[in-house]
């Protein structure tokens, strides 16, 4: 299942996510994340979408909506207060703070804090929010 380099990868780095990504994956729209002690968390195509565009900014939160012309406003849906990038949704939002605390463990986060969550606590935490 994992290629040698994955294998050594995880083995030398072991604070280190190794991402596998599948050869048919556009068939089974399935990654495996192999994360820390090598366990197997599989995500379907959406869930990945969501992941992965929640911590890299392409996603369809209204500040990214609203660079791309298919909003008008670009301010969060939650508070009205500031825009809604995902740094704000991941760590600033008043209005997602209990949210936060229950997924994420902390009712405010600073940015480099992200990435020690797991990929599932920050699934739970995106699902919560109502945005998908």
């Amino acid at each position: 299942m994992f290629t040698e380099k994955a294998t050594e990868l995880l083995h030398t780095h072991p604070p280190f996510v190794v991402l596998v990504v599948h050869k048919d994956w556009l068939k089974n729209l399935f990654l495996t994340l192999t994360w820390l002690q090598g366990a197997d968390i599989f995500f379907n195509g959406i869930q990945s979408r969501v992941v992965i565009g929640l911590l890299n900014g392409h996603n369809t939160l209204s500040r990214h909506s609203y660079v791309m012309g298919l909003s008008n406003n670009p301010t969060c849906r939650k508070c009205g207060t500031e825009e809604e990038t995902s740094v704000y949704i991941l760590c600033e939002c008043e209005t997602l703070a209990s949210l936060r605390h229950t997924h994420l463990g902390s009712f405010f986060l600073d940015p480099k804090d992200i990435r020690k969550l797991s990929i599932g606590a920050i699934w739970n935490f995106a699902k919560g929010t109502g945005f998908l």
